[in-house]
């Protein structure tokens, strides 16, 4: 035999709750786009708008027309007959512009240079920078604390870490 604490449906659980819930919504949604609008002024002269009037501006009220705000579809213009929208060739599209092939004209690439130095000398040049930095560098205190260092002044030449290993 099934217990009758079994049998009992909630209303709380199940599919009913969320079709209730569906159909409430649905039903009352055209209630807030049919409400209706009213304008008054009181004894200061401001203007009010509402949708429910005081009692004692009832006499003084006007029912306001608002129009639903509808979106209209976009209009689109024809396109002209006439075929002035061409390029002056009569295409509607650009065609690709035309290249040249390369002429190889006989003479030889000049050769590339060599590395100008060897890779001692490309360490010694790059030691003499960084000497020259640090030699010309002052900490620049801003508060009583090192922010970094001033080397506008400096005559350094600029030299990047050679990449060859130093023998």
């Amino acid at each position: 035999m099934i217990e009758a604490s079994k049998l009992k449906v909630s209303f709380r659980e199940g599919p009913m709750k969320n079709t209730i819930i569906l159909f409430l919504c649905i039903s009352l949604f055209p209630l807030a786009s049919m409400a209706r609008i009213y304008k008054w002024t009181d004894e200061n002269g401001k203007v009010h708008f509402g949708d429910s009037i005081p009692v004692k501006y009832k006499k003084d009220s006007e029912k306001v027309d608002v129009r639903v705000n509808v979106v209209s579809t976009p209009k689109v213009k024809k396109k002209p007959e006439s075929s002035s929208y061409l390029y002056p060739s009569g295409d509607m599209y650009l065609k690709p512009p035309a290249y040249k092939p390369f002429k190889n004209s006989g003479k030889k690439r000049p050769a590339r240079k060599r590395a100008s130095s060897s890779c001692a000398s490309q360490w010694a040049a790059y030691k003499r920078s960084k000497r020259c930095y640090s030699r010309c560098s002052i900490n620049v205190n801003r508060g009583g604390m090192p922010s970094g260092q001033n080397i506008a002044g400096c005559k350094c030449r600029n030299v990047v870490m050679p990449s060859c290993d130093r023998s």
